[in-house]
């Protein structure tokens, strides 16, 4: 007697019409690459191996799928930028008071302030004095102004005057090669008249009045002078061991 086909008889006859547990329900397919998907084989079940995921989480169910993702390494984001490096955090300045005229500064590649003059930050402009004045800087200011010369006697003026000229004179006599390259020279300010005759370099010749000048300014201004008396002629100045002066003879 026949018996009608069960469920079981007919799936066992898929099985071997086909040689494989392949369709009646069950499904194959192949996804190339390693990424998200991976392969999945169903036949009633199904599972999944995903490719080098961020995660690598594997999930069984009871149903019977089954998901593996293979762990890949962490993320190697890009490094950040480093920053620049504070190399003041750590350093401990003392406390400065600052005197007058001065004020706190820090200065550039430094990492404590320091106490500057604030007349280093003045500029001052050129300034020529007139007769009579001289330039004098007061501890209140950056810049120097003309003040009176100060009122000395004319002795005393008078001394401080020779001895200037003494060592002006020792100065610019040096630095001659040859006879041509001396000059004689007679100084006329308020400190002498006339008659001294000095024997310098041509190059050193008009330092010289000018700083006798000014020492005939500053020392001589209560001094009366006469009139220039006559002079006797000078000497010829001579170069002797590259110093100008007269001859003995």
């Amino acid at each position: 007697m026949n018996q009608p086909f069960s469920k079981r008889n007919l799936l066992a006859l898929c099985a071997l019409a086909f040689g494989v547990v392949l369709g009646c329900g069950g499904r194959a397919e192949t996804i190339e690459g390693g990424g998200a998907g991976g392969s999945s084989i169903g036949s009633g079940a199904t599972t999944s191996v995903g490719g080098a995921g961020h995660g690598g989480t594997t999930s069984v169910a009871q149903g019977g799928s089954m998901a593996i993702g293979v762990a890949g390494g962490p993320s190697a984001g890009s490094p950040g930028s480093a920053g620049s490096v504070d190399q003041c955090g750590t350093v401990s300045c003392p406390a400065i008071a600052c005197g007058a005229g001065a004020m706190l500064v820090l200065e550039p590649g430094t990492c404590c302030p320091v106490c500057i003059s604030k007349c280093s930050m003045v500029a001052c402009p050129g300034l020529t004095c007139p007769s009579g004045f001289m330039l004098q800087s007061s501890p209140d200011d950056c810049c120097p102004s003309c003040v009176p010369n100060p009122v000395i006697d004319c002795a005393t003026g008078m001394a401080n005057y020779k001895m200037t000229r003494s060592q002006l004179t020792d100065k610019y006599k040096d630095g001659c090669k040859t006879d041509a390259d001396c000059v004689v020279v007679v100084p006329t300010n308020a400190c002498e008249s006339g008659c001294g005759y000095v024997a310098v370099t041509n190059q050193a010749l008009d330092d010289l009045l000018t700083n006798l000048g000014s020492s005939a300014m500053m020392n001589c201004g209560s001094c009366m002078n006469g009139p220039v008396p006559p002079c006797a002629a000078p000497r010829i100045p001579v170069c002797e061991q590259n110093q100008c002066v007269f001859p003995s003879n």
